[in-house]
């Protein structure tokens, strides 16, 4: 498999950011202003171009303190009239029928009705819009709104992208990264990115190569693109018979147990439809990433009551889970999906069999490991069980997605729910060293304060935020910046109203795509509703002021150390250098253009049009300095045309060299006469094709057992790469000589054994030199990177894979000075000299380091994303040591 699938994994583990400027901290606010910073993209080599920014939305994000009333029979109806009566503020044409009602959550008189938002009946990512109603006298007050409603959509519904294609664009972006791949259709639906882009929703669940953790990855594919513009793991981390149970928790723990013919089994039918414990009995982890119980797993079974056995920490998990429910039922909730719907937790999971200290929401239930390497299983903490539980309420409120700001929060909301549901039952006071701490009780040796995996009293900031795009936007490390904000709001407001504005708050005001200026506003609006005097605003004002989120936060926290060459992008393809010059693809500062490929200097700023601005979409652009080499392609009704075009970087015509019905172009490359792709057709089959000025083309193929891979144009050379996926199959360098038609075999690289798979990865031409990156399937995932002579043959490890340092899935440039590198787990540019040396960092930037290139002696072009833009910039040398 080509790394450019690897490329198109790292880039879309880079979560979309969304712009947020000044909120209001209560009352009617004004429409915010159009976004204009972009969301993520396609990286480094990248077979699609990315998603955009958000669109902008002159619906208010937030209102409060409104008195409207409504004749209407119900809440719904008064929601709907009262929006369809004020289409001046708030810029919804058609609520009947653009707005849908997903839900109603009810809290202190107040009914919340949300609606979700539909284009022409396609479902838009993320856009809900709640109006807050209460029932007076027969009639009905509107007491305020908040969300996102995308009033400015107009995507092209002509394009189309099938359920086969977008599966195999799905599945192929993650072939590296992720194993046991499984795909399920989602359907169509409307990204609100620039004028709004149709595309296919895929969900891609397997495990992680590496961790070996489950992976629920959510890919929309473009539709007329046939390419993934969005993913993020949807997996959310941390991680009647009245008897009792021994568990971590205490000697007996109250439970509520079902008497069958063989036993008591862990069902307690006295909540909602029931809650549930199954045994998955060390199962593998990865029967569980896709919800749903699969064949197998059995309820938790005692032949006596009281249970006495705590397999895997069953009783921990069926009495945090009664705990969890009735903690949600004090606020008015029943259950996690507030219709009293069936709570189930799978305890017993494992990694292939051996330890996994872990725990995860599915989507439908509660899955917690076996524990092991120094951990309990994750039920034996409580906040655990109440912040994965949470997952399920926010899941069924404001489905907060789980990416960026939004992730974040999703993050932070279920810290202080999960934290909050442990001290209540447990009776941590405000005052012990206990209350901020998450997860203290998972170890078996250490001390809580050593153990705990967060503690919601440490200060963090947005100075902190963590850009990098790992981890779906840092949604962990960031989520404390907003869950340390809402934990001191209990010490303003006091425990048991904190509560209820927090869950007001989440079923109230907060939407899919809210972010951490939404949550500050929606907070105040919800406290100030509930009668806090102004000295408690003042302090919870304080309390997100000191963790920096104010307006603006966003753009002064880049620690930006570049020069910006093409500022605003709303998409990055591969950027490819020649000389001078550099080619990259994007889709105008909105989004509202199709992909087009723009050139420039590296030497100073400023960017033009070098494909023509059609119907078509144009991607992996490559260069030499002199020529630019594209892909061409169109979808109508009758299918899918492709075609490769070649253009002077001077001017002229743009030359077509080949045209394909129904396959898909994944890499282009030009070096003087001779211009080489690799593509995928209908057919099947990975193929390299390569075009010399006035011959004809020639198709490079790989034997049926082999797979073709990356390639580099050097004069008239292709140098490509060939891998064999069987156990013990070994990666091959070869060279094809475009004059003569002739093959050889430079170089090999064997696995370390026999039931692993060797690889060689992105070859890079330069001078009398070619570096590579070899995998030789190591169970650590770490590469070398190699230099190897052209003339004589002779190869210098660089980076040995052994070192502590390698990356993993690494992706190369090189130039006659210096290879710069990253790391899929790190996107972040490191360089060393050509021949060698010590390792530096090439720019500081805390936003993730993604398409990049080598530009001539030690400069080096990269798309940089920070927390709410993303720049094409460069530095002609390395920062250093950051």
């Amino acid at each position: 498999m080509s790394r450019l699938a690897l490329a198109a994994a790292a880039a879309l583990a880079v979560p979309l950011f969304a712009v947020s400027p000044a909120h209001a901290d209560g009352g009617p606010s004004s429409p915010r202003p159009p976004a204009t910073a972009p969301a993520t993209a396609a990286g480094a080599g990248s077979a699609g171009s990315g998603s955009t920014a958000l669109s902008p939305t002159d619906t208010p994000p937030l209102t409060a303190g409104l008195r409207v009333r409504m004749r209407a029979p119900g809440a719904t109806s008064a929601a709907l009239s009262f929006l369809a009566s004020h289409r001046d503020r708030y810029r919804i044409a058609h609520p009947h029928a653009d707005l849908r009602r997903v839900g109603t959550s009810s809290s202190g008189g107040v009914k919340a009705v949300r609606f979700a938002q539909r284009y022409h009946g396609i479902p838009v990512l993320g856009a809900q819009y709640v109006v807050r109603v209460r029932a007076s006298d027969a009639r009905h007050v509107v007491e305020g709104t908040s969300g996102r409603y995308f009033g400015h959509l107009e995507p092209d519904l002509t394009a189309t992208v099938s359920t086969r294609t977008a599966a195999l664009v799905a599945q192929r972006a993650v072939s590296r990264t992720v194993r046991n791949v499984r795909v399920h259709d989602g359907g169509e639906v409307v990204l609100p990115f620039g004028r709004g882009l149709l595309a296919r929703h895929v969900t891609v669940t397997g495990r992680r190569a590496g961790s070996g953790l489950p992976v629920r990855e959510e890919t929309f594919v473009a539709a007329g693109r046939s390419q993934p513009v969005l993913s993020y793991d949807a997996i959310d981390y941390d991680t009647p018979v009245d008897t009792t149970g021994h568990g971590f928790h205490g000697p007996a723990l109250p439970l509520q147990a079902t008497s069958t013919a063989r036993g008591y089994v862990l069902r307690d039918t006295t909540r909602g439809h029931g809650i549930e414990t199954y045994d998955a009995n060390r199962e593998d982890l990865t029967r569980f990433a896709g919800g749903g119980i699969p064949s197998g797993p059995r309820l938790v079974t005692s032949a006596t009551i009281p249970f006495t056995a705590n397999p895997y920490g069953a009783i921990d998990a069926q009495w945090g889970a009664e705990r969890v429910y009735d903690f949600y039922k004090s606020l008015g909730r029943d259950g996690l999906d507030g219709k009293g719907g069936r709570i189930v937790s799978v305890v017993g999971v494992s990694d292939h069999g051996g330890a996994f200290p872990n725990a995860f929401w599915n989507g439908d239930e509660m899955v917690y490991g076996v524990g092991g390497d120094g951990y309990r299983p994750f039920s034996a903490s409580l906040d655990v069980v109440g912040h994965e539980m949470t997952h399920g309420v926010v899941q069924h409120s404001a489905g907060l997605l789980g990416f960026g700001q939004s992730g974040a929060l999703n993050e932070a909301v279920a810290d202080y729910f999960g934290n909050a549901i442990e001290n209540q039952t447990l009776g941590i006071k405000p005052s012990s060293p206990l209350d901020g701490l998450m997860g203290q009780s998972l170890c078996r040796d250490e001390t809580p304060a050593a153990c705990a995996t967060r503690n919601l009293d440490k200060l963090h900031t947005t100075a902190q935020f963590d850009g990098s795009g790992d981890d779906n936007g840092g949604v962990h490390d960031n989520s404390t910046i907003m869950s340390g904000a809402f934990w001191q709001a209990r010490r303003i407001l006091g425990i048991a109203v904190a509560n209820r504005d927090m869950y007001t708050l989440l079923t109230q005001y907060l939407t899919p795509l809210s972010d951490f200026l939404d949550a500050r506003a929606g907070l105040l609006a919800v406290a100030r509703s509930a009668g806090a005097t102004s000295t408690q605003l003042g302090r919870l004002r304080d309390a997100f002021r000191v963790r920096g989120v104010v307006a603006g936060w966003e753009h002064s926290v880049a620690g930006m150390d570049s020069r910006a060459l093409y500022p605003g992008m709303s998409s990055g393809g591969n950027v490819s250098v020649g000389g001078r010059h550099w080619v990259i693809t994007d889709a105008g500062r909105l989004g509202d253009r199709r992909p087009s490929v723009y050139a420039g200097r590296t030497d100073h700023a400023g960017h033009r049009l070098i494909s023509s601005n059609s119907h078509l979409v144009y991607d992996v652009p490559s260069t030499d300095g002199r020529h630019a080499a594209w892909s061409a392609t169109a979808t109508t009704a009758a299918g899918t045309t492709v075609r490769v075009q070649l253009r002077s970087l001077s001017g002229g015509r743009t030359h077509t060299l080949a045209s394909y019905r129904h396959a898909m172009v994944w890499a282009t490359g030009v070096d003087g006469l001779t211009t080489a792709w690799t593509l995928t057709t209908a057919r099947g089959g990975y193929k390299l094709v390569v075009h010399r000025s006035g011959g004809r083309l020639h198709t490079v193929r790989a034997s049926p057992q082999h797979m073709l891979g990356d390639f580099d144009v050097s004069g008239d050379t292709v140098y490509y790469t060939v891998l064999d996926f069987r156990p013990g199959g070994s990666g091959l360098l070869r060279a094809y000589d475009a004059r003569r038609g002739s093959t050889r075999t430079l170089a090999t690289v064997r696995p370390v054994s026999k039931q692993t798979v060797a690889g060689i990865y992105q070859p890079t031409v330069v001078g009398s030199a070619v570096y590579y990156v070899a995998d030789r399937g190591r169970r650590s995932l770490r590469d070398a990177i190699v230099r190897m002579s052209r003339r004589t043959g002779h190869q210098q490890v660089l980076v040995p894979d052994t070192a502590r340092y390698a990356p993993r899935f690494a992706s190369l440039s090189a130039s006659r000075k210096a290879v710069t590198y990253e790391s899929f787990e790190r996107p972040r540019l490191v360089q060393i000299p050509s021949t060698g040396g010590r390792r530096e960092r090439v720019s500081c930037s805390r936003g993730a380091q993604t398409a990049f290139a080598a530009a001539g002696g030690r400069r080096v072009l990269w798309t940089d994303f920070s927390v709410g833009r993303m720049d094409l910039v460069t530095r002609a040398r390395p920062a250093g040591r950051c």
